[in-house]
């Protein structure tokens, strides 16, 4: 497996990895606000868990701020999750995302 990038937020870590062409997705540190991606995570997280919900979605740039993240696929998708109180994520509402 081969980190070709790697975007880190307040008190975690977001990683991209190309494996045969193939680009994953990892998680790892405080879940606080579904700021992992991983949905409905009870702890934290330590070592890096793939968020699998982004699997198909050829990502291809991750970017982090203190609590949430955005991410833009090939096809130049955005998907976002994370800490959204003042509607930093675009959606039109203020709920926190748990997952892309």
């Amino acid at each position: 497996m081969k980190i070709f990038e790697v975007a880190c937020g307040r008190d975690f870590t977001i990683i991209l990895s190309k494996e045969n062409k193939k680009v994953r997705v990892f998680a790892s540190g405080s879940k606080n606000f579904g700021k992992l991606g991983l949905g409905n995570v009870t702890s934290n997280v330590k070592g890096f868990v793939e968020i699998v919900s982004l699997q198909k979605k050829k990502i291809r740039r991750i970017y982090t701020k203190v609590n949430h993240v955005v991410a833009i696929s090939k096809s130049r998708e955005m998907y976002v999750w994370g800490l959204n109180t003042h509607g930093q994520l675009g959606l039109g509402h203020k709920q926190n995302l748990l997952e892309p």
